[in-house]
């Protein structure tokens, strides 16, 4: 993923000389060493710094530069007060990669990227969000450098299948899109890698879903949440990061926007605490957000319908059913 992200950001520089690449001690690990060595003139590392970098960062960008910021996503936490004050107060143009987002196993317990998306909502006018694949990824990268607010790309510990993108394609900020496996029953929420394994898992149990991609965290598809909960099926958002204040947390706060009645839905996450060092799989059992959890909820909620009384499926309080029609937001597989 590290190498997806600084490809796409090298790219861009060939085209745009105001490109800037800033990193606090992390330039190996984040794979911009072939970054540096091209162009030495535009490569900082700042040693462990984060405060100073994201400083640095806005500073360059108060110039006029366009500087790409490559940081851990448990040392970002470091800089909140940069990033509040000396980056987004100022509507400066940086783009964030936030690298090791999500559990990061054998990296250590301190080095678990999973509050990123909880304490960076707090921020005003900033964007949030994660590719689903390598594709994605370049798009988002290259969507990002035209943003002229913060913007902060997060994406995980490990490796995808990559193709490189002969061309860059913007993704409008703020749009999810979703993929029907089969007839949906029911529909999951998640982002990142969830949203193909997810997939991949429903054609092999013959699981008939609507699987959203919700790609941006802030700001959220309100139209599509709102259209998703129309559609009166059971909606479970599973997020791999700290719940509290996470992308459930953005869908609720969506609802409960107008003072409308909340619809229920149910939320597989980690959960309010510090999860400790372990490999990821053997995490993710124990915090009880595996793929195994999600279907086996899923399974128990397709089986509690198929017990009722039949007629309608009952609807929540608020929840409209849809018309089957799809909305003006609907996805339907692109990925802009």
């Amino acid at each position: 993923w590290s190498l997806i992200i600084a490809d796409a950001v090298s790219r861009l520089a060939a085209k745009d000389p105001r490109i800037t690449v800033l990193t606090p001690a992390m330039a190996n690990g984040s794979k911009l060493l072939q970054f540096a060595a091209k162009y030495p003139d535009r490569f900082f590392d700042c040693g462990i710094a984060e405060e100073h970098t994201v400083t640095a960062a806005g500073g360059m960008a108060a110039g006029g530069l366009r500087p790409f910021v490559s940081i851990y996503s448990s040392f970002l936490q470091r800089a909140y007060d940069q990033v509040l004050h000396d980056v987004a107060r100022q509507h400066l143009p940086v783009v964030f990669g936030v690298d090791r987002a999500g559990l990061v196993g054998e990296d250590g317990d301190t080095h678990q990227g999973i509050y990123d998306i909880a304490f960076l909502r707090t921020i005003p006018d900033v964007v949030i969000c994660q590719p689903k694949d390598a594709q994605e990824a370049q798009d988002l990268v290259y969507s990002a450098f035209l943003h002229s607010d913060p913007c902060f790309i997060r994406y995980p510990r490990g490796t995808t299948a990559a193709k490189r993108k002969d061309v860059l394609e913007e993704i409008r900020t703020g749009t999810w899109t979703w993929f029907d496996e089969g007839t949906p029953e029911q529909i999951v929420i998640t982002y990142g890698p969830e949203v193909d394994r997810v997939r991949e898992k429903a054609k092999v149990n013959g699981t008939g879903l609507r699987v959203v991609n919700a790609r941006f965290f802030k700001p959220v598809d309100e139209a599509m949440i709102r259209e998703l909960f129309a559609m009166g099926l059971p909606v479970t958002v599973f997020e791999t990061d700290v719940s509290q204040g996470g992308l459930s947390s953005a869908i609720r706060d969506c609802l409960a926007k107008n003072g409308d009645p909340v619809p229920a839905f149910h939320v597989i996450g980690l959960p309010d605490a510090f999860i400790p060092h372990g490999s990821v799989r053997a995490l993710r059992k124990e915090e009880g957000i595996s793929l195994e959890d999600l279907f086996d909820w899923i399974e128990r909620k397709s089986g509690s319908d198929n017990r009722q009384a039949e007629g309608p499926r009952p609807v929540d309080a608020g929840v409209h059913p849809s018309s089957g029609e799809p909305g003006p937001s609907s996805g339907n597989g692109s990925l802009s």
